[in-house]
């Protein structure tokens, strides 16, 4: 199994959401696998999701994507400015809908054009299980 670096972003919530001036790639995460495409790292700031495997302090490891290609996936999606991660269901529909777990906010529907995917959970590394890499750059690139 070999070793990946990819950059890490965050802490990013799932109940509100951050100004995407203030997340730089600050270190890297190690990540044994390889992956065919670009993966990037946040660190949860919340336990928004937490039911679905996504607890405060972890680390979400995304592949970078537009859309998602399955029902239910949970994405970072960001808005004009800011970021969130949340689980985007009704992807084929004229509104989708994006919720956390339970009832702690409530479910937004928004129309497809109104936020953008940014990308898709690939994987989560629990924090005591983390090894991170500082960077030698803060260059990080959130897509169109």
């Amino acid at each position: 199994m070999s070793t990946d670096l990819v950059p890490l972003i965050g802490p990013v919530p799932s109940l509100e959401t951050v100004f995407l001036g203030d997340q730089q790639a600050k270190d890297s995460l190690t990540v044994k696998s390889w992956a065919p495409y670009n993966r990037f790292a946040v660190q949860i700031a919340d336990n928004g999701l937490d039911s679905f495997g996504l607890r405060e302090g972890n680390y979400a490891i995304f592949r970078e994507a537009r859309w998602p290609d399955r029902e239910c996936q949970i994405c970072l999606v960001r808005f004009a400015e800011e970021v969130t991660v949340r689980l985007v269901e009704g992807i084929r529909s004229d509104l989708v809908n994006l919720r956390v777990s339970g009832d702690r906010i409530p479910p937004v529907e928004l129309a497809p054009t109104d936020f953008s995917v940014v990308g898709i959970l690939d994987g989560v590394i629990f924090q005591e299980f983390a090894g991170l890499v500082p960077v030698e750059t803060d260059d990080f690139d959130w897509g169109a």
